[in-house]
């Protein structure tokens, strides 16, 4: 029966929050963008640096570690 309650309630916020969009505030969105362009600047970098060794990030991943 404590499933269905928290699954009601979490329904009720889905809905008040209009989805997704709403659940998080504008700081974690902001943080989530800075947070995604610096992963991709950094990636660059290594691949640019490391340009004989690797072609993907997945390759990169595999020296690195």
């Amino acid at each position: 029966m404590a499933k269905k309650n928290q699954s009601t309630r979490l329904t009720k916020q889905h809905k008040k929050s209009h989805g997704v969009v709403g659940i998080f505030g504008e700081g974690a969105k902001l943080h989530d963008l800075n947070v995604g362009q610096i992963s991709n600047l950094v990636i660059k970098q290594l691949l640019f640096t490391h340009k004989g060794k690797a072609k993907s990030w997945t390759t990169m991943k595999c020296l690195i570690l």
